[in-house]
């Protein structure tokens, strides 16, 4: 056990995923020094974890660049009352958990209001995606980056980032997740009969945009493939209207050939399929560290791909978390204009059947699954890490 070095930290996270990284970083941490409290924004996890909740995190949750704009009068008032806790009760360390909108403005904002403790940012900010602007940030308020990609550290060491690779908490998680092969015969799919998933999302603008051109994506393949099955992913019973009401707009095709499935077999599913149909996401690297081949397809509004073109800039060569690791094009990407119903199906249906197309994407998996592999927990290696810097 180490010697004891601060009584409290505050932690920030702003999402779901964070939430629970942030529990398993906290048990990671409290298991090293037990006299440690925690106090901030988090949701249920961190709670039961031990968080003392400033605020839920559900009042930071805004998606779309629209939302935010819309929704700033608000925000500013939450992020002025965090702040003025955190300068109040300063603590000896800060550690925020990914969404970067926020916390690399509260980083700033505590550095310029005379904050000396120690500032750790789990889960770097993908400043490989949003252009380098945000790296000046990172070089003057944080003493430790911690980082779940292998190619990050060796990207920051230029600008005097002081990053650190602990592991991929996705591929961790993964590895042990059960897996249960009679599920499928379980779950009413047709033995011998291949399938084909869809994951059209979890946020209700994302079923708006991109679940009806899946749909009819697999319609196109159902004519192709009358033998082929498809599960849909459903995210939260709350899309189950939004839904619902897309199917019944669907080609005929697809009844009895379409099973929904809830987000507590997701991972049943993705191991069940043969390839799959995905929004860009965390879901395609799941999908590439499971060995599923997937063509990844994402669509905005008119205002937001505006606003990512012109206004943030953003233009990469990939955008998917498979293809950005492995620098190559492992998974088909269709982005916005270029996600059209027949497109897709052209693009999947060699990915259903032995192919060169398929013998690629696969080799492509294995290699991810490669560069992703750690003996180590990334919590574990993310808490000494920080108890290190302290």
């Amino acid at each position: 056990m180490t010697t004891p070095v601060a009584k409290e930290a505050f932690i920030f996270a702003g999402e779901p995923s964070g939430d629970l990284l942030g529990a398993h970083l906290v048990c990671a941490l409290l298991a090293e020094e037990p006299s440690l409290h925690f106090f901030g924004v988090g949701g249920m996890k961190l709670q039961e974890a031990g968080l003392e909740l400033l605020l839920p995190m559900e009042q930071f949750q805004l998606f779309g660049f629209t939302a935010v704009l819309t929704s700033f009068r608000k925000i500013y008032r939450q992020f002025q009352t965090l702040l003025a806790h955190i300068l109040k009760r300063n603590p000896p360390l800060c550690i925020l958990i990914d969404y970067p909108g926020l916390n690399l403005r509260l980083a700033k904002a505590l550095r310029k209001r005379g904050y000396k403790g120690k500032i750790a940012y789990y889960i770097s900010p993908k400043v490989w995606a949003w252009g380098e602007g945000r790296i000046k940030t990172l070089r003057s308020t944080l003493d430790l980056l911690l980082c779940i990609f292998p190619f990050e550290p060796p990207f920051f060491a230029p600008h005097n980032v002081p990053a650190r690779y602990v592991g991929n908490p996705l591929a961790q998680s993964l590895a042990l997740s059960p897996h249960d092969p009679s599920w499928r015969d379980a779950a009413g799919f047709r033995p011998g009969s291949p399938i084909c998933s869809l994951f059209p999302g979890s946020r209700k603008s994302e079923i708006e945009r991109i679940l009806l051109p899946q749909l009819k994506t697999a319609a196109l393949l159902k004519e192709a493939m009358p033998e082929l099955q498809f599960g849909l992913s459903i995210a939260s019973d709350n899309l189950l209207p939004q839904i619902r009401s897309a199917l019944s707009r669907t080609s005929p095709l697809l009844q009895g050939s379409l099973h929904l499935v809830h987000t507590a077999d997701t991972r049943h599913l993705m191991r069940a399929s043969k390839a799959a149909l995905a929004k860009c996401g965390t879901v395609n690297l799941e999908l590439a560290l499971l060995n599923i081949p997937s063509v990844v397809v994402y669509r905005l509004s008119t205002v937001n791909a505006l606003l990512a073109r012109y206004l943030f800039r953003i233009n990469l060569p990939h955008y998917s978390l498979p293809n950005i690791i492995a620098g190559s094009t492992l998974f088909p990407e269709l982005i916005h204009q270029n996600f059209h119903p027949r497109v897709a199906a052209k693009a999947l249906l060699p990915l259903l059947h032995e192919s060169r197309e398929r013998d690629l994407a696969c080799a492509g998996c294995r290699h991810v699954q490669q560069l992703l592999h750690s003996e180590f927990s990334p919590s574990q290696a993310a808490a000494l890490a920080i108890l290190e810097l302290l």
